[in-house]
């Protein structure tokens, strides 16, 4: 089987039903590799989900920003970097538990998300897509449990 859409290599829901719709039944061959199951093995998806926490992050704090908005959006691309590590640092949650980590950056990005949803400048489009993803996600994990029954 291509170990590449092995739903259990993927962490979020909605890579896992991506990997889920794309696998193909196996082929019968003779190959002798053992391959681990790791849900923190597909780089794409890991890369990608930071970047994206990121780049809506930087957004959201550029529209916190009392500048012009291309000016407060190069202002907040090095500002983005510690605002993810604060509410870490500041609750003492352990960094060896990532599963914790992640959960609560996420509860946070949705918590400024849903603020500047509210908002009437260009950031509630930002904020829009981030729950936007955030309920896509949730539906596909609804969707991987019931698929996996």
């Amino acid at each position: 089987m291509n170990e590449q859409w092995n739903p259990a290599r993927h962490h979020f829901a909605l890579a896992r039903l991506i990997a889920l719709a794309m696998r193909r039944r196996p082929r019968v061959e003779t190959v002798r590799v053992i391959y681990s199951v790791d849900r923190h093995q597909s780089a794409i998806e890991n890369h990608g989900v930071a970047a994206w926490f990121a780049l809506s992050v930087a957004c959201f704090i550029a529209a916190a920003l009392p500048l012009v908005t291309p000016v407060a959006l190069l202002v907040a691309l090095p500002l983005t970097l510690v605002a993810i590590q604060l509410p870490i640092y500041v609750t003492g949650i352990p960094f060896n538990n990532p599963r914790v980590n992640a959960k609560f950056l996420m509860l946070c990005g949705a918590a400024a998300a849903a603020y500047f949803a509210t908002q009437p400048e260009w950031v509630r489009f930002v904020a829009w897509s981030f729950l936007g993803v955030i309920a896509l996600n949730a539906i596909a994990f609804v969707v991987v449990r019931l698929c996996e029954r």
